[in-house]
């Protein structure tokens, strides 16, 4: 499987709901394992990797409904900071 890409469009089994804003990888395995997703101007979602069914040059398709990824978690700026330091 291809690795997603930074501003790769997301799309559900729905919906487009946004683009990649940045990716998450495990600190053991060094493998990605969440994507975050910018929510075209609603704030941004992180997604584990268990929900991307496939990946492409330029699109992240979901294997779920865009009311799935509405209830992952929101990353708000003081969440994305603490995880940087």
């Amino acid at each position: 499987m291809l690795q997603p890409k930074l501003k790769s469009k997301v799309r559900c089994t729905d919906l487009d709901i946004g683009e990649v804003s940045k990716v998450v990888l495990d600190p053991l395995s060094h493998e990605i394992s969440h994507i975050v997703v910018s929510m075209n101007g609603n704030g941004e979602r992180q997604v584990a990797m268990g929900q991307v069914q496939a990946i492409t040059e330029d699109l992240v398709q979901l294997g779920t409904p865009s009311r799935d990824i509405w209830r992952c978690l929101r990353l708000s700026e003081k969440t994305t900071s603490q995880r940087t330091k």
